[in-house]
């Protein structure tokens, strides 16, 4: 047992860790792996010019526009794309696109899960990067989206820092910004990582709304949404999230399951659409909402929270949206 225990340290100190993620992968699922490196293959045959003839053509056939979601992992982006999913018009991967393509970092091969602004210069992306890298992810997604023709949902954590490259590269695109109570998506963190430094978890939050903010400026059709609106005013959101998608039949209550499958929330189970962030807060101490606003007050501000946890977790100040579709990117 010692001796394997020496291995697997050796190992991880020598190995780095794309080349570990990819040698487990290949080792959970063979077929999978196998797959992927065929696509990359095909790809690499195919000329510049033949990439962009494929990527027009494949989005005439299947696209009716591109929609990201907007938000760090714990802001409700799980709650929001589950529910979206169940309008007739959305198409959508089982998992996070970044897990289905090496076109652009992934923060789990990389090692940087729930802390990619330590590494922007790998995960920030504007529409001044690469445009190719774009078309690669379009060609590998294409495996794994549904063939008939709607609306692609796209939601991936780093999608908070990359907005303005998707919207430069996927057209036409749209987006949905989702906020939520900052203490409560910092204990998100928190509880999900208890190794990870209170300080490093408000650091994270601050960086990546500070560069969202800066990015919403560029963006052509933006809708702003709150976790606690939609949590309490679930009707009104839903009418105000068909208005925005031009959704026909448009997204009612009754098109949702009972519970809605997320990932791990504070009880980990499925659950009906409510507001957890008190149960999240239970999870920080009085000295880490302290950090946390010692940190991040200005910021939580800026996007509508009061900076005092002892004021509440509600918006009291909403930011405002660009939904005008004629704005859009054509």
């Amino acid at each position: 047992m010692r001796f394997t225990h020496l291995i697997r340290a050796a190992w991880r100190r020598t190995v780095p860790i794309r080349v570990r993620r990819r040698v487990l992968n290949l080792w959970k699922s063979p077929a999978t792996e196998v797959s992927r490196y065929l696509r990359a293959l095909r790809w690499k045959a195919m000329s510049q010019q033949k990439r962009v003839r494929w990527s027009r053509d494949y989005n005439e056939r299947t696209t009716e526009f591109w929609l990201f979601i907007l938000g760090l992992h714990g802001s409700g982006t799980t709650l929001l794309k589950s529910i979206l999913e169940q309008h007739p018009n959305i198409r959508s991967m089982p998992r996070e696109g970044q897990y289905y393509t090496n076109a652009i970092p992934q923060v789990v091969m990389y090692g940087f899960v729930r802390k990619f602004t330590a590494r922007l210069d790998l995960f920030r992306l504007t529409e001044a990067d690469s445009a190719m890298a774009a078309l690669r992810a379009q060609f590998d997604w294409s495996f794994v989206y549904p063939r008939e023709k709607g609306i692609k949902l796209e939601k991936s954590s780093t999608n908070l820092i990359r907005a303005r490259w998707l919207q430069a590269h996927f057209k036409p695109s749209r987006f949905i910004t989702i906020f939520r109570d900052p203490y409560s998506v910092c204990a998100s963190t928190r509880r999900r990582y208890p190794k990870f430094a209170i300080e490093n978890i408000a650091q994270q939050w601050k960086i990546a709304h500070d560069l969202l903010l800066e990015d919403l400026q560029y963006l052509g059709s933006n809708l702003i949404v709150y976790y606690e609106d939609l949590c309490s005013r679930l009707e009104e959101q839903l009418q105000k999230l068909s208005e925005f998608l031009e959704f026909n039949p448009r997204l009612t209550r009754a098109m949702l399951p009972s519970r809605i499958p997320t990932a791990k929330n504070v009880y980990d189970v499925y659950l009906p659409v409510q507001n957890l962030n008190a149960e999240n807060r239970n999870c920080l101490t009085a000295e880490e909402m302290h950090t946390i606003k010692c940190i991040a007050g200005e910021t939580i501000s800026r996007v509508g929270y009061p900076p005092e946890a002892a004021d509440g977790a509600d918006p009291v100040n909403r930011l405002g949206a660009c939904p005008s579709n004629e704005r859009e990117t054509p």
